[in-house]
């Protein structure tokens, strides 16, 4: 599943994931993240490392991406959903701090094909053995 804002992000990261055989679904914001989740529980999470979703609605939650990493790792921890962050700077500080969140890898937005399918099959490996 890839969890991002941009549309056109979104549209290239799937073209790249589904040309390699991967099946791939996607949420344009947190929430529609959850929903998802909750629909049907993905493998794997692409996630877009800063959301710029600000406000809650009728006093509800604001959900961003932290908030969703730790809604999924409240499941139990053989069940819990691996993700890949993705951002679009590539600051030392942001990638360890995804890291040391749980995130499997860190990409920027702008990573070659190679890069993320590399990735991909890196966390499907890890996930497997883990």
């Amino acid at each position: 599943m890839i969890v991002h804002s941009d549309k056109t992000v979104r549209l290239e990261l799937t073209a790249t994931l589904v040309r390699k055989g991967y099946t791939v679904e996607s949420a344009s914001s947190p929430s529609g993240a959850i929903k998802a989740i909750c629909a049907e529980r993905p493998p794997l999470m692409l996630l877009e490392w800063s959301f710029p979703e600000q406000s809650s609605h009728a006093g509800g939650v604001a959900w961003d991406s932290f908030l969703v990493m730790c809604w999924t790792g409240r499941f139990d921890s053989a069940e819990a959903i691996p993700f890949i962050a993705l951002s679009s700077n590539s600051q030392a500080k942001d990638r360890d701090r995804a890291l040391i969140c749980g995130a499997m890898d860190f990409l920027t937005t702008a990573a070659r094909g190679d890069e993320l399918v590399g990735a991909v099959n890196r966390a499907f490996g890890l996930a497997r053995v883990g």
